[in-house]
């Protein structure tokens, strides 16, 4: 054997080792990982939940707004389950006041900085959770210019075809 092919043996093999032994060493050196901060910390572990839970009835608000006006789903359904999850993220945000993870200072000024940007009023400013909704859709409609007129995706400005069934677009 060549002293190369040594070296290259050595030093896979010190990296095998280091990687087989990372779990012991981490659990030794007693890191911080977010687990653990979520262990130590439990009002911190309960915003995050809660964070995770608002950001997800935000997107099925979204999911169910884009579904109704593409027609797959029917007025009365729609109202039903629309006032559903608006009631959940009431509750969440409630929740989030009482323990202390929301900042309403920061809300009251995304919805003056919004009320600036927009000037037609897509839903109640009033409903912090209806702001977040709406702020999410400017977002999205920033990024996308329109929808592909063959399957419905969404293209971008500089899209010249539909990344999905490759129907030339409309620009």
């Amino acid at each position: 054997m060549e002293i190369g092919s040594i070296f290259l043996l050595f030093g896979i093999g010190i990296l095998a080792l280091a990687f087989l032994l990372r779990p012991f060493l981490l659990e030794q050196l007693k890191l911080v990982t977010p687990r653990r901060q979520a262990a130590a910390y439990p009002e911190d572990a309960e915003c995050i939940t809660l964070r995770e839970e608002q950001n997800r009835l935000i997107q099925s608000v979204h999911d169910l707004d884009f579904d109704h006006e593409l027609g797959k789903v029917a007025d009365d359904v729609y109202r039903d389950q629309r006032k559903e999850l608006v009631a959940q993220g009431a509750a969440i945000l409630k929740r989030m006041q009482i323990i202390d993870c929301i900042d309403s200072k920061n809300i009251r000024g995304r919805q003056q900085s919004s009320t600036r940007l927009s000037s037609k009023p897509v839903y109640d400013r009033s409903d912090e959770l209806e702001e977040m909704i709406a702020q999410h859709r400017r977002k999205q409609s920033e990024r996308s210019m329109g929808f592909c007129t063959q399957c419905g995706t969404p293209y971008k400005r500089s899209d010249r075809f539909c990344s999905k069934c490759g129907h030339e677009l409309d620009n």
